[in-house]
């Protein structure tokens, strides 16, 4: 009924102050992220934050590549 990631929320959030140890890691490292997150609608709210990450030289050949 909605896209992915549409957000059905009744209030809005601010982050800020985003910080990530390492920008280039290997699969074995470990990263810590961190940031800050406020409420800034009307209304009480929660919020899920999700993290995304991607291999830039993938070795792994993807559906439909030859």
């Amino acid at each position: 009924m909605f896209p992915f990631g549409f957000g059905l929320s009744y209030t809005t959030f601010e982050y800020k102050n985003l910080n990530i140890t390492s920008s280039d890691f290997a699969d074995t490292d470990e990263v810590s992220v961190s940031f800050t997150i406020k409420n800034t609608g009307d209304v009480k709210g929660k919020e899920i934050v999700q993290l995304y990450i991607t291999d830039k030289e993938s070795t792994l050949q993807k559906a439909g590549e030859s």
